[in-house]
């Protein structure tokens, strides 16, 4: 496996040397290493401030003081293309300086720990479109930290989230998560196993039956309502409905980032909720692990392929183990007994076994889905737009904006004089800003680079443009509940959703397809309305939270007869 990793390393390290015209340099000094650290965390600490200040806290104090951080470090206030091209640049050199730095190795292990905790919260707030370079290179340390006499579990944590992290924020399709399991999966399982005496499930532990109530818990790990988390309403939909079964007590886990909204969001539903933060630093895991007994968890269920769900598993947490797969699904534990794949059919290759996996749609209560709104807000967003204009959108990660994605855009706005275009997402905007400087373009695109309420603007705009290969998730549903048509490519990564909750008449089968498709919706106003009661129609689909519960609950029953 090491040498698989190396030799990784080395393909991406010629990567970042070509497009950065770096040459290795073997320095020696822990003076450059502290040097690069802070010059990167006072760049990155000026960017998170104004990003933050512009997108919650608009007000001319917090914008004055973030532009004076940001021109204090040689960076423009307006954040423009320029600046931010100097701050990815930035970010990925030094990651890489630092991460190849043979003094490095000289340090205290959790001063490395710490240093590498730092470049992974840099790449992550900017979700760089190269983050996976950077991972490569991490891999390697993974594997020696892991096997270093002094490693402690919180770091082998903290290193397994980054390496998720970074290969999440640059993936453009399903196949670039892949690695993460060889590099980061694997290695942290075999960590984990060496310091495993028994199984959490002792021999006097009740074995689960069909005929008594089940205690079944759902790990949340991001349990908040923030923009731009699509997980959070589905597991609250899902234990909302399953609490609703006879025979079913549901608990839910809040593992890791926790809002006072989400928990109050339960009350008086008979769902029982354990508040167990660990945010970043896994102060209690053991917490976690004597609920679970405490509450006597037939079956747990995950969310998230994450370090605490691999620990807990791993230890046979509970007598029936499953996986809510919502987005990678490359997660090789043997100890998983199932996995819900969502969105997508089983494929050679995925990191999870074809006799232990079925799909999923993942329904999510109409609730969270549209919710009343002021007049005033709408006009507002309304005012960002030229009068008259026939409103294209896409609300994404922009690491899923391609430059084909963009060449259709271009042609769009060349065919339909009154088109405009409204790109909304966070992440590396590189691909878009370039795609601004197209003078033909100018007055005809808007670029918010920060994540909006889709409940103001799905109602706002006339069709959202989705996304391709890598295509869109919840925001499609939000914006289709408005009766917004939503243009959709077909990728056989998402086959099974794309077929399921996209209007045939819009799922094209190549570029050209797609924006013809589009150009009619701009041009042929009866067309238009009969996909926009579609659109309606196929998003109120996904709200049938009941069918996805009675296929979960299915299958424990299913497992349970067969292990009696």
């Amino acid at each position: 496996m090491l040498n698989t990793i190396i030799n990784h390393i080395g393909i991406s390290a010629n990567k970042i040397l070509s497009k950065l015209n770096l040459k290795v340099i073997r320095y020696s000094s822990f003076i450059f290493l502290e040097n690069e650290i802070k010059n990167l965390n006072d760049q990155i600490l000026a960017f998170q401030n104004l990003v933050r200040s512009s997108q919650w806290l608009d007000t001319k104090e917090n914008l004055d003081y973030n532009r004076q951080q940001l021109e204090s470090f040689g960076l423009n206030s307006s954040l423009s293309p320029k600046s931010l091209q100097i701050l990815y640049n930035n970010a990925l050199r030094t990651s890489f300086l630092i991460l190849s730095n043979h003094s490095l190795l000289e340090m205290e292990l959790s001063t490395q720990a710490e240093i590498i905790q730092k470049i992974f919260i840099t790449l992550i707030t900017l979700q760089h479109r190269q983050a996976e370079l950077i991972a490569a290179l991490l891999a390697t340390h993974f594997y020696r930290i892991l096997n270093h006499q002094d490693v402690q579990p919180e770091m082998a944590f903290k290193i397994y989230e980054a390496l998720y992290g970074l290969y999440w924020c640059s993936a453009t399709c399903l196949e670039d998560m892949k690695l993460f399991d060889m590099v980061g999966v694997r290695p942290f399982s075999q960590y984990i196993r060496k310091n495993i005496t028994s199984p959490l499930i002792q021999s006097n532990y009740r074995k689960p039956q069909i005929d008594i109530p089940l205690n079944i818990a759902y790990i949340c790990h991001y349990a908040h309502f923030d923009r731009g988390n699509a997980i959070a309403p589905i597991i609250m939909s899902l234990t909302k409905g399953h609490s609703h079964l006879p025979e079913r007590k549901i608990f839910i886990y809040c593992v890791q980032w926790i809002s006072g909204e989400f928990i109050k969001s339960f009350e008086n539903t008979g769902i029982t909720i354990r508040s167990l933060p660990q945010q970043d630093n896994y102060p209690s895991l053991d917490l976690i692990i004597n609920q679970l007994k405490d509450d006597q968890i037939d079956v747990l269920i995950t969310d998230v392929s994450s370090s605490i769900a691999t620990y807990l598993f791993l230890h046979r947490a509970a007598p029936l183990q499953f996986w809510l797969e919502l987005g990678y699904p490359y997660w090789s534990i043997p100890e998983l007994d199932w996995v819900f794949l969502c969105a997508k059919d089983y494929q050679h290759g995925f990191g999870v076994p074809q006799d232990k996996c079925s799909y999923l749609m993942p329904m999510q209560e109409e609730i969270t889905l549209t919710k009343g709104c002021s007049q005033t807000a709408l006009d507002e967003a309304r005012n960002l737009f030229p009068e008259n204009s026939f409103l294209f959108a896409v609300f994404t990660r922009l690491i899923k904006i391609t430059p084909s994605y963009l060449d259709i855009a271009r042609n769009l706005l060349e065919a339909v004089p009154n088109a405009h275009l409204l790109i909304v997402g966070t992440g590396d905007p590189t691909l878009i800003y370039e795609f601004l400087n197209d003078k033909n373009l100018q007055g005809r695109v808007t670029f918010l680079h920060y994540n909006v309420d889709l409940n103001i603007y799905g109602r706002v705009i006339d069709v959202f443009l989705d996304t391709f290969p890598f295509i869109g998730g919840n925001a499609c549903r939000e914006v289709a509940i408005h009766g917004k048509p939503i243009v959709a490519l077909y990728a056989d990564d998402f086959g099974r959703l794309l077929l399921d909750e996209r209007d045939p008449d819009l799922l094209a089968k190549d570029p050209d397809e797609y924006l013809a498709r589009a150009i009619k919706l701009a041009n042929d106003s009866s067309f238009y309305q009969e996909k926009s009661h579609k659109a309606i129609e196929l998003a109120r689909r996904s709200t049938d939270v009941m069918q996805a519960v009675t296929q979960i609950d299915d299958v424990i029953k299913k497992l349970i007869s067969q292990s009696t």
